[in-house]
């Protein structure tokens, strides 16, 4: 034992209150964390929940009920679109959350991401936006009202096995 304690007292002070001082640090940061962290997701979702409906307008409202009723809960839908606008499939996502929506945006690989992401998320159902917009392997579709400000088409429907 008192070679333990010769090595313990033969460290300097200066590195004793260093590691003091690091690890006080390190629990400050962790307390931050553990506080900031719920709190944050706990903001995202009531911006989510107060905004979100303010940039939909009632016609889309309408097409957000008509896709709810079609699709189970919690079942994906794929977003494919040949238009580079990023605002309109997150709107699209956000409108139609907590459903997981996996967006593909139409590019030269788009065939081979629609393939993999059907079958890996076993996706049943589709919407589809462009001028025309692209179709993904819809057995049947529907046109959805569009939205003010955008020239592009929608088309929600039930994808081929």
């Amino acid at each position: 034992m008192s070679a333990l304690a010769a090595r313990v007292r033969a460290i300097p002070s200066w590195q004793v209150t260093l590691g003091f001082a690091l690890l006080a640090l390190g629990f400050l940061v962790a307390a931050q964390l553990a506080a900031f962290v719920p709190a944050l997701y706990g903001e995202r979702e009531l911006f989510l929940r107060r905004h979100g409906a303010r940039s939909i307008t009632a016609e889309q409202a309408r097409d957000i009920r008509v896709i709810r009723s079609w699709i189970p809960d919690a079942e994906p839908l794929l977003y494919v679109s040949n238009s580079e606008n990023r605002w309109l499939p997150r709107l699209w996502e956000r409108a139609l959350s907590p459903q997981r929506v996996a967006i593909v945006v139409s590019t030269d690989d788009a065939v081979k991401r629609v393939a993999f992401l059907r079958k890996r998320l076993r996706i049943r159902w589709a919407l589809s936006a462009g001028s025309p917009p692209p179709d993904p392997g819809f057995v049947w579709h529907v046109r959805l009202s569009p939205i003010p400000g955008f020239p592009q088409e929608y088309w929600f429907g039930k994808l081929a096995k």
